[in-house]
């Protein structure tokens, strides 16, 4: 490949002498698909995981159009076990709790995006001629006569049930809003003593676990990379050599972050460990430019830069072509999240391979001006009396199985 061949060698002289000038302009572009990552959404409904041709999932919008959201929050009343008071309530069917729970279902049903509230309050007020009764024995009588009642209450008497129809479609902002609002309403409500309030339902558990995941997708990032660097730490033989190592990979994945933010795609219960996937396969590209590049320093090359972007530079455009292509095939299904998260690996990986080519050699050219006359026996344990090159264990032993599948190949591939 002549032409791929001289563009690399073009640019490696480029990186060569103005170094400092591309990891400016690199770096100004960072921030701003950094800023593009703080635009990333969450979205923790699966409505955007099935497509949008299905009959069900038309019927779906149909109904969500003409009677809004099916989303239902709800929040659960119970006794406090906690509470030792002699007056707290002791049975879901005293008065106070249904006058507590009128006041806490009025002050939701207030809310935005709040369609209707259901009740122990309101059903015991239109069985009983719109009042709330007085005494536990009443409201017993009618939670056992009513159906409807009996249905919003526990069979212990220790709980009930408010049911609230939002209409939120997977809107995290708008969940968030809406739960802060009906967690004020929760606290500013007064409770009577051995009762205790929370959300639950649907929705909140979505976005919890959205959240748990958006907070593992950080961690996640973050181990794989300090397992990354200490691995090439192992593998380079100095931290500042595998720390630049580790750097197109960062950027990979802000770029990717940053995609996402500027053309909406939300992260998903599918999406959330693109990181990690990304840090796995994209940093071989900056460990094969790497150890190449030192290889030759090693050999005393006058041009290792460029003979290094070069030679691995093609064989890594034939390499990220082919998983490019196979990532790119998961465009063609027909579930949205599957075409986002193959055109996210896809670009991904795009992104590993432009900054291992772009950014990765004059980090190296500056580590070697700046550096490496003085850690050189560091990085190659190069013995400096005889110059005889010390293998590592890893090499020692590839270079035994290399012989082995020299001398066997048949036994090898039978093996």
């Amino acid at each position: 490949m002549p032409l791929i061949e001289d563009t690399l060698r073009k640019l490696a002289v480029i990186q060569e002498k103005y170094p400092v000038l591309i990891l400016l302009i690199v770096s100004v572009f960072t921030a701003v698909m950094a800023f593009g990552s703080l635009q990333m959404k969450l979205d923790p409904s699966f409505d955007g995981m099935m497509p949008d041709d299905l009959e069900v999932i038309r019927m779906q919008n149909v109904i969500s159009t003409e009677f809004g959201s099916t989303d239902t929050m709800l929040v659960l009343v119970e006794l406090d076990p906690s509470s030792d008071d002699p007056h707290a309530v002791n049975d879901i069917r005293d008065p106070r709790v249904a006058e507590y729970v009128n006041i806490l279902s009025d002050s939701i049903a207030s809310e935005n995006n709040v369609k209707a509230v259901y009740s122990l309050s309101h059903a015991l007020k239109s069985a009983n001629n719109g009042k709330i009764p007085e005494s536990c024995g009443q409201i017993g009588a009618i939670i056992e006569n009513s159906a409807q009642v009996r249905g919003l209450v526990n069979a212990e008497y220790s709980s009930t049930l408010i049911s609230i129809p939002v209409d939120i479609n997977g809107n995290v902002d708008v969940q968030d809003e809406l739960e802060r609002e009906i967690t004020k309403d929760i606290e500013d409500s007064p409770r009577p003593i051995g009762i205790k309030a929370s959300i639950t339902g649907m929705p909140s558990v979505m976005n919890y676990i959205m959240m748990l995941l958006a907070g593992d997708l950080i961690n996640t990032i973050a181990v794989s990379m300090i397992f990354v660097f200490i691995i090439l730490w192992y593998l380079l033989k100095h931290p500042i050599t595998a720390f630049i190592s580790l750097i197109p990979v960062f950027l990979g994945v802000i770029w990717v972050s940053g995609t996402m933010g500027y053309l909406g795609i939300k992260l998903s219960t599918i999406t959330v460990g693109l990181g990690a996937m990304l840090v796995g396969m994209g940093i071989d590209y900056g460990i094969h430019v790497t150890h190449r590049f030192f290889e030759l320093v090693k050999k005393g090359e006058d041009f290792a830069l460029q003979d290094s972007v070069v030679s691995i530079g093609t064989a890594l455009f034939a390499s990220v072509a082919t998983t490019m292509a196979g990532f790119g095939a998961m465009m063609g299904g027909s579930s949205p999240v599957l075409k986002d998260m193959g055109f996210l690996l896809t670009i991904g990986i795009f992104y590993a391979f432009i900054v291992t080519l772009v950014v990765l050699p004059p980090l190296l050219a500056i580590e070697r001006k700046y550096l490496y006359s003085t850690f050189d026996h560091l990085i190659f344990k190069i013995t400096r009396d005889t110059g005889v090159y010390k293998e590592s264990i890893v090499e020692k032993c590839l270079h035994t199985m290399a012989l082995f599948q020299a001398k066997a190949p048949v036994s090898v591939i039978i093996i």
